[in-house]
């Protein structure tokens, strides 16, 4: 799949994306309620790659995916 990430215009992290674009994505699971996990224990990935843009042609899809599975996004996602 394709990591979609909703950024700010505003944040500083987003200014620092365009400069640099390679980034790392680390993901883990969380741990069961009720057990002593290690965090070692876990199942984890680290995504490396660079961040573009959604091409113009695929925004519209790539924003109601996103909403639809992130409602709360809806207001931020709707800009623009």
């Amino acid at each position: 799949g394709w990591p979609v990430l909703l950024l700010s215009e505003q944040s500083l992290h987003t200014v620092n994306l365009k400069k640099s674009p390679p980034v790392s994505l680390f993901a883990q699971l969380p741990r069961s309620q009720g057990q002593a996990q290690s965090a070692a224990a876990l199942s984890r990935v680290t995504i490396i790659g660079k961040i573009e843009p959604v091409p113009s042609e695929e925004l519209n899809v790539v924003k109601l995916a996103f909403t639809l599975t992130h409602t709360y996004a809806l207001q931020i996602a709707g800009k623009r």
